[in-house]
């Protein structure tokens, strides 16, 4: 297995007390992160970050945007031959200790490139990025994203170490006939690895990103509609290296504090993935592993 992590931490904040705010903060919010389909950051105007910002030069993560960058990470996997999900009991819907893992291949548009995730803090609330590109855009797919509190790895007998625990968050965008995305659900673990249950806290269909001047989501995400420029090294199954073709680039926002209130989970791991289907129940397929370490980041 050959896997390149590149793991950048911008800011280690251990506590966030400030008086709630009086609205939630919406993430596509182009004055904090622009959730506009691509990844230029488009300096000076709107002053908000995109993935350029941090790769391949993270800076101070920020220019002018108005919230503080917490972390971000970005995950090289490119076309080597890597780790995947198999077996059965490998879903979204079963505890860590049932998926497993083997070195592989998946189908074509199933298969994810680069994965990158990055967290605010704005006005006491906690803001999650993410992103990845995948080889191929024909077809049906799902993007999926996990955010555990567990450290969770990959053990030499096939299986994973670490465990789903209660208030892990699941963040999942379908593609339907590879266009644009179609349906964005935000889940959460409630319970343990063994006994615990997926269960659903926000559907949105059709929420494509606005990437205005103070945002209009709370949670979307977005899809390039055309040719891309990639900010990084990306190969496609059909077209010019370094560019993106329609709906190969994928990337989204959540309002966290918005979304469970409360303490802010102690996430530590994220998981990108793609499954076979649309369906909660589906055949797990590739996936993409990242440090994200927001341990004791607490927002009141």
């Amino acid at each position: 297995m050959i896997r390149n992590l590149f793991l950048i931490a911008l800011a280690c904040i251990t506590t966030v007390a400030q008086t709630p705010s009086a609205r939630a903060q919406n993430v596509d919010d182009n004055n904090i992160f622009e959730l506009d389909g691509n990844t230029q950051d488009a300096t000076p105007n709107p002053p908000g970050d995109d993935w350029q910002s941090f790769f391949p030069s993270p800076g101070t993560g920020s220019h002018t945007t108005v919230a503080t960058p917490l972390i971000q990470s970005f995950v090289a996997e490119g076309l080597v031959s890597v780790s995947i999900f198999t077996q059965g009991g490998s879903k979204d819907t079963n505890g860590i200790g049932q998926w497993r893992h083997a070195d592989g291949s998946v189908p074509p548009k199933d298969q994810l490139e680069n994965g990158f995730a990055a967290a605010y803090e704005y006005d006491g609330q906690l803001l999650l990025y993410f992103g990845a590109d995948r080889y191929a855009n024909n077809g049906d797919a799902n993007i999926g994203l996990w955010f555990l509190q567990s450290n969770m790895g990959l053990k030499p007998d096939g299986s994973f170490s670490g465990a789903h625990q209660d208030g892990d968050i699941f963040v999942v965008a379908g593609f339907t006939r590879g266009g644009q995305t179609s349906a964005f659900d935000v889940y959460k673990w409630v319970g343990d690895d063994a006994t615990g249950s997926l269960v659903l806290q926000t559907a949105l269909w059709q929420p494509e990103c606005s990437s205005s001047d103070g945002g209009t989501l709370l949670r979307c995400a977005i899809t390039n509609s055309g040719g891309q420029t990639s900010g990084w090294a990306y190969t496609p199954k059909s077209g010019t290296p370094g560019t993106y073709p329609v709906a190969s680039f994928f990337e989204g926002g959540l309002n966290v504090t918005d979304l469970i209130g409360g303490e802010t989970p102690c996430f530590s791991t994220f998981i990108l993935e793609t499954r076979s289907s649309t369906s909660d129940t589906a055949q797990l397929e590739d996936f993409i592993r990242g440090s994200f370490e927001l341990c004791g980041v607490k927002m009141t």
